[in-house]
């Protein structure tokens, strides 16, 4: 695996703000390919206005009342889409066990950030078990938050 940091020019209040570039090999039929994945890790909170901005596939972690989104009392969810000010969600979920497909942002939420790394790790491999389990027991996909 390579890893590429890449520092940007930044404000000293962005000293926490930069991307990791992962190369990762993936075997396709008989060639390997190669998937790259850029991650950022942004330890700046920010509270949900008319005008946040979002990336579409980018881990967020939202809460209620609690600006530092501690991962133990956020949702967890991959940004799909902002219409109208409305926010979609592609999969959420509360615990890391049960997860909720294509919805709305509950108006409860007012705080976010973009998910570290690690998180980020913990979120797809949870995500995969759950879709792996889920295709075993057809009914555990019902789940909702």
């Amino acid at each position: 695996m390579i890893v590429q940091p890449r520092l940007h020019a930044r404000s000293p209040a962005q000293y926490y703000s930069f991307s990791f570039r992962f190369h990762f090999p993936i075997k396709v039929g008989d060639s390997c390919v190669f998937l790259i994945v850029q991650k950022r890790c942004n330890m700046k909170r920010r509270k949900l206005t008319a005008k946040s901005t979002f990336r579409v596939g980018d881990l967020y972690l939202f809460h209620s009342s609690n600006p530092h989104c501690p991962p133990a009392t956020s949702l967890w969810g991959f940004h799909n889409k902002t219409t109208k000010g409305v926010i979609y969600l592609e999969h959420s979920t509360l615990d890391l066990r049960h997860f909720r497909l294509w919805h709305k942002l509950p108006k409860r939420y007012h705080y976010y950030r973009l998910a570290t790394r690690d998180e980020l790790r913990d979120y797809l491999y949870s995500l995969a078990t759950w879709d792996s389990f889920s295709s075993l027991v057809p009914s555990a996909k019902n789940t909702h938050l």
